[in-house]
């Protein structure tokens, strides 16, 4: 079952589904689940949320969610509601909600894993684009924490690219910063 506010997005699941040849086991819902929601959901073997969290606080549970200490209070509670209705997660979000910052850029890896930990999920494996010019992942195991490439990410008002800096010089630009999000297999 999948639960995604954005209508469109729900039907372009369906259509994926449909084209993967699984439709009859998949069922997309367009709404949202807000953290109190959560208890409701029936158990599963596997969690996939995907660039959701960093929107807690602007979008939905606006009020659980206010500043970037109540997000990250937020998502540790979010993150644990879901790790007692799953056996597995397959995680990815970003690091800001319009203009504000819920952590620095180029501490993504070390951010996610201490609030993911903190949730009680335990990390099997991490993803994150080493290079993003070609935007290929590679996989790091959780004691490989220091070695997950983050990026100083910031966009570049003249241009609207996001720009990925690392030591000091500009490693790619992309429309969006999701080079920049480790998706995480806990």
């Amino acid at each position: 079952t999948g639960y995604e506010p954005i209508a469109d997005y729900a039907k372009a699941s369906e259509v994926m589904a449909e084209a993967c040849g699984i439709a009859d086991l998949c069922e997309f819902k367009a709404e949202g689940v807000s953290l109190n929601e959560i208890d409701a959901l029936p158990e599963a073997s596997l969690i996939i949320e995907l660039n959701v969290l960093h929107h807690a606080g602007a979008v939905f549970d606006k009020d659980l969610a206010a500043g970037p200490e109540g997000w990250r209070r937020y998502a540790v509670d979010r993150l644990g509601k879901l790790r007692r209705k799953g056996r597995t997660l397959f995680f990815q979000t970003g690091n800001s909600r319009g203009d504000e910052t819920l952590f620095p850029s180029n501490r993504a890896a070390h951010a996610m894993k201490d609030i993911l930990e903190e949730a009680g999920w335990r990390i099997l494996s991490v993803g994150a684009v080493a290079n993003p010019d070609n935007q290929e992942y590679s996989v790091y195991g959780v004691g490989e924490i220091d070695q997950v490439p983050v990026y100083d990410c910031r966009r570049n008002v003249g241009t609207g690219m996001v720009e990925y800096w690392r030591d000091g010089k500009l490693a790619g630009q992309h429309i969006t910063g999701l080079a920049n999000r480790p998706v995480w297999i806990c």
